[in-house]
């Protein structure tokens, strides 16, 4: 784990011309914080690829020939994080950070959820209040652990994602536009 902390570490050390080589940019934020309303915006805005580790998750669980489908699929319904073996990227990250609280992510989740229902589409099995306080811990315990060492690094860019979907992304776009 160190050794891959230090390689990701070392990209954000890179200066000018360098710097233009970032190939992933890496959107960390609580369950419900705006990571998949930002991507969204920043594929429309920017062009960019998109890949949403929970959905490409999902699709592996539901995959009927994987060989992870399973494991990934018990993970997600305990709220826990699935194991890196599956998950790692190996191409150049940067990290934005989307910051907000609990209840605003919880209320977010809820939302979602009901909107989902509402247009005839099946509620996320994680999508309830009980699953929902195991992903923040989850978050909180093998997240925001990683998050701090970036921070303490000064290589995290945060931004408030309490407001409005819009108003966030006016924040991040005036970040993006300097890549």
């Amino acid at each position: 784990m160190a050794a891959i902390m230090n390689t990701i570490i070392n990209c954000f050390q890179k200066k000018g011309p360098a710097a233009a080589e970032f190939r992933v940019v890496f959107v960390l934020g609580g369950p419900g914080s705006g990571k998949g309303t930002m991507c969204a915006k920043i594929v429309d805005k920017y062009g960019w690829v998109h890949l949403s580790a929970g959905d490409l998750l999902r699709a592996e669980r539901k995959d009927p020939t994987s060989k992870n489908g399973e494991l990934i699929n018990d993970f997600i319904k305990e709220g826990k994080i699935v194991p890196v073996e599956i998950t790692r990227v190996r191409p150049r990250p940067a990290l934005l950070y989307l910051e907000t609280t609990e209840a605003v992510m919880q209320e977010r989740i809820l939302r979602r959820s009901a909107e989902t229902v509402a247009a005839g589409g099946a509620a996320r099995s994680d999508d309830n209040v009980d699953a929902i306080k195991k992903r923040f811990a989850t978050y909180h315990e093998s997240t925001m652990p990683i998050i701090e060492i970036f921070k303490a690094r000064d290589k995290v860019t945060l931004v408030d994602s309490t407001p409005a979907a819009d108003a966030v992304f006016a924040e991040v776009c005036a970040l993006f536009d300097k890549f």
